[in-house]
């Protein structure tokens, strides 16, 4: 979606740009300044040789095309950036690397099971890929100091995510939930994966369950950890917590004001590696979050910099328990941390396309 975004805004400048991708069925779509090329690959790929296969498909089809003055590669499937290196050489063109979450670094924490010399040699390339790039575009500070630690760049610009320009409209919207009983509802919106954790929340719902019924947890969203963490909300009747599938686009706002408070968790061992771009759908519709996770990822010093929710230790159910109880019965608390979230995302998306905009000048030498 991101991509998406900074796909159209470069278009809107008048820059011809091209997306290659991939998808179920591999096709090529053209509009004016704009080309979508989806090699084969499967939706959810299963294992390195079918992820070797999309990868060598992207790397074909981009080498293929007349040369592009800047070649921008992202962390998603593992190896891009090497791709990106090489399509950028063999191009003579520009190489960014974006980089929204880090891989090999990550395997481990997803539970990949991979050899010690196999990960070795991935993270030698990946990293030496990101080392040669003309710019590095790391999502947080975060993130960019987990790369310092491990590369030099010859340029690092920190540009954060941004939130769906839906999210943003002024507009009223009709209620996403129809209960006629009155819930307090704590939604985590977006992927369940597995380098999430959910066992405080676990605690919390099954405290809440017994002492607060109308306190609900809602998740909207599919991913590897889902089943696993149905199993558990069911094995422990935790009938407060809802499960729900990913919803249409013209749903997204509606649902996302629906919830009372934004849940965002990454496991400790994810610090510096990921960065969940659900923190800034949260602050643009106004909610407080309350985020679950290591100190060292950049989230909790935005929590405690703009007061816009509640920074909590994976461990420590009891205080996410009584932040949950002070946002349910302080209606003023909870008001200043809505409208402290907004704050966060005022000038979002257009303060960080134009960063962006700048970068890409700076390096076809326009100032």
């Amino acid at each position: 979606r991101l991509a998406c975004d900074l796909a159209l805004h470069l278009r809107a400048k008048g820059h011809p740009v091209t997306i290659v991708t991939s998808a179920i069925n591999p096709k090529t779509d053209t509009s004016k300044n704009l080309t979508v090329i989806r090699v084969e690959g499967d939706d959810k790929p299963n294992g390195a040789w079918a992820y070797f296969k999309i990868l060598k498909r992207m790397e074909r089809a981009a080498k293929k095309l007349p040369r592009h003055d800047i070649v921008i590669s992202m962390t998603d499937p593992p190896m891009l950036a090497t791709v990106g290196d090489r399509v950028a050489r063999s191009m003579r063109s520009k190489h960014i690397h974006w980089a929204m979450d880090l891989y090999p670094d990550l395997l481990p924490v997803l539970g990949a099971n991979i050899p010690a010399i196999i990960q070795k040699i991935i993270h030698y390339k990946i990293y030496n890929a990101v080392k040669k790039a003309d710019a590095l575009v790391p999502i947080s500070e975060c993130i960019a100091k987990h790369i310092a630690k491990n590369t030099t760049t010859k340029q690092s610009v920190t540009i954060e995510n941004w939130p769906e320009r839906s999210l943003l409209k002024q507009e009223e919207c009709a209620p996403f939930f129809k209960d006629t009983d009155q819930k307090f509802r704590i939604l985590y919106a977006g992927t369940i994966g597995l380098a999430h954790d959910f066992e405080a929340l676990l605690s919390a719902a099954t405290y809440f369950k017994k002492h607060s019924p109308e306190i609900e947890f809602v998740f909207v969203g599919g991913g590897r950890g889902l089943s696993a963490l149905e199993k558990k909300a069911k094995d422990r009747a935790l009938f407060n917590i809802r499960f729900l599938s990913h919803q249409p686009t013209e749903k997204i706002k509606s649902m996302m004001e629906g919830g009372d408070l934004h849940l965002v968790t990454i496991k400790d061992r994810a610090a510096g590696l990921l960065y969940p771009s659900k923190f800034y759908s949260a602050c643009a519709v106004g909610r407080p979050i309350i985020y679950i996770g290591p100190k060292e990822c950049e989230i909790h010093k935005n929590i405690q910099t703009h007061q816009c929710g509640a920074s909590i230790r994976t461990t420590d159910s009891q205080a996410l328990i009584k932040s949950i109880t002070e946002y349910r019965n302080n209606a003023k608390m909870w008001n200043d941390h809505a409208q402290n979230a907004k704050t966060i995302i005022a000038l979002s998306p257009n303060k960080n396309l134009k960063q962006w905009d700048d970068l890409i000048a700076h390096l076809n030498g326009v100032h």
